[in-house]
């Protein structure tokens, strides 16, 4: 109880500080952060707009034309694959942003690409020794007919993960904002297409894993103006195992505190997803997933605009000593403003909303996106927080939390899908206490930041 009254004074001291009498509304907000902070997130928010437009656009004839059950197997699918393709890099890649000289990040790029490769490849070995008993365990029997894309889609999603934290370390914004949209366009076109010949789950659930690949292939394209000559590449101190060792070495912090972490909170995330398909079958899962989509990539847009290009700005700021607590509480404070209405009018409207969209049949997925927001804002205003751990040190105090807080909402999840035994009660139960614990990790974060970088 202590550690919320402390936070909430020291909350209650930033917000005064920040508005204070002498100081006009208007003009701090505006101060929030620089303006080619602002720039790059606006280039980011704005190619994420755009490819959410055109799937938003592509979504009244794609939900028309596969229906629930299909959703709920690619939902599956997505959710039992994500759980994995979290640490498929050991979360290496995150640090490719950090180092200062290229060689250093080229290798740790190398690094991340050499892992994710050996766990698709251990995941797909698992699958063709134990696939029946694995799918009886884990209760997959609705996407048993293509478990041996799992690895597939596994490797491709780490090898755009991994070229995409390249570009951002780049500052090459406006190449990653094209790219996204061209490619949505290509996924979405392809799912619409297909779809009025032969629409089903196998379908959604291909055009998903390759649309990774598809990404990974043109980002990595609009690095290609460069040329390097095969002897540059033999002579490269980073393609060298002693560089690769080196990286791996030096940011050990990643895979000891930030996997763990990163793994449980996928498992969380993703858990609802399994568990409605097996206490409620597809056709639920089915509402869940659009429910969760419609919510979770708008917010998204923003979301991860702002943490790939806050990310490398507080190190910045941190590695120049500025007031990290002050930059992330302004940060927090913004994204709270921008997420209130949106979220609001979801939890006021979800029903109706979905079922003109979508399609009567789609009307139960507007109650569930009703609890989900209420869950992804409060994840929504944390992601400043998030981004910042990693910068000031506390990766260790966040695996705790992730460990702590997965077992709190797991708990939760089962219990409330054995005994109350409805599905919207039991994504009320988990989004209620999924976004407290988001605003326990935030209010913790904020508190720790209580010095300068040196």
């Amino acid at each position: 109880m202590r550690f919320f009254g402390d936070s909430l004074i020291i909350l209650e001291s930033y917000w005064d500080s920040i508005f204070d009498n002498d100081t006009s509304f208007r003009k701090k907000i505006t101060g929030l952060v620089n303006n080619s902070f602002i720039k790059n997130v606006s280039i980011v928010a704005s190619g994420s707009v755009v490819a959410q437009l055109i799937g938003i656009a592509f979504s009244p004839v794609i939900t028309r034309l596969y229906g629930p059950e299909a959703f709920g197997i690619l939902g599956v699918f997505l959710a039992s694959s994500a759980i994995i393709v979290t640490v498929s890099s050991l979360t290496y890649q995150i640090a490719i942003v950090l180092p200062k000289k290229d060689d250093d990040a080229k290798a740790i790029a190398v690094l991340s690409f050499i892992i994710a490769a050996a766990i698709s490849s251990g995941i797909a070995l698992i699958l063709f020794l134990f696939r029946q008993p694995l799918i009886s365990l884990l209760h997959l029997e609705e996407i048993s007919s293509f478990i041996f894309l799992i690895p597939v889609f596994i490797l491709f999603t780490a090898s755009h993960k991994i070229v995409e934290q390249w570009i951002i370390r780049k500052g090459e914004f406006k190449k990653k904002a094209k790219v996204g949209i061209v490619q949505s366009l290509i996924v979405n076109t392809s799912k619409s297409g297909i779809g009025l010949i032969h629409p089903g789950a196998l379908i959604l659930v291909s055009i998903s894993t390759f649309g990774h690949l598809l990404h990974a292939f043109m980002l990595s394209w609009t690095l290609t103006k460069k040329k390097h000559s095969s002897h540059g590449l033999k002579n490269a101190s980073w393609l060298r195992f002693s560089s690769i060792k080196e990286a791996a070495f030096r940011h050990k912090d990643f895979p000891v505190y930030r996997a763990p972490q990163a793994f449980l909170g996928a498992f969380t995330k993703n858990l609802p997803m399994i568990i409605i398909a097996s206490f409620f079958g597809p056709v639920y899962a089915g509402f869940y997933a659009l429910g969760q989509k419609v919510i979770k990539h708008p917010a998204g847009i923003i979301s991860d605009s702002v943490g790939k290009v806050f990310y490398p700005w507080i190190s910045k700021a941190f590695n120049e000593g500025k007031n990290i607590k002050l930059l992330l509480t302004k940060a927090t404070l913004a994204l709270a403003g921008i997420g209130i209405i949106p979220f609001g009018a979801i939890i006021l409207f979800g029903p109706s909303l979905f079922g003109f969209i979508f399609g009567n049949e789609w009307v139960n997925a507007g109650e569930y996106s009703r609890w989900l927001s209420v869950w992804i804002f409060f994840d929504f205003i944390r992601v400043s927080a998030i981004q910042t751990i990693p910068v000031i040190g506390i990766q260790s105090f966040f695996l705790i939390y992730t460990t702590v807080s997965t077992v709190i909402r797991v708990s939760a999840l089962f219990l409330a899908a054995l005994i109350i035994k409805d599905a919207v009660l039991t994504v009320a139960v988990f989004s209620i206490v999924s976004g407290l614990l988001s605003l326990l990790l935030l209010l913790v974060t904020i508190s720790k930041c209580n010095i300068k970088a040196v």
